[in-house]
């Protein structure tokens, strides 16, 4: 562990890694939130659901498949 902190060497591939899999998994949740909010939109009124609901079922749906699919999130 004292190897990451020394040199800082280290730690750019993991940031860069992680920034790639933060855009990755943004981009998709954004677009899957946007296609569900389209497509419910006249069956449900209420904007709260569209601003708070929507956007947390999508994140904690698309974690649990990844963690379904390879045992991991992001990394």
């Amino acid at each position: 562990m004292a190897k990451f902190f020394k040199g800082g060497n280290q730690i750019k591939p993991l940031t860069k890694k992680r920034s790639k899999a933060f855009a990755i998994d943004f981009i998709l949740s954004t677009t899957v939130t946007a296609d569900l909010e389209f497509a419910l939109r006249k069956k449900i009124k209420n904007v709260m659901v569209h601003a708070l609901v929507t956007p947390s079922l999508v994140m904690w749906t698309l974690e649990y498949a990844q963690l379904r699919q390879s045992g991991q999130t992001k990394l």
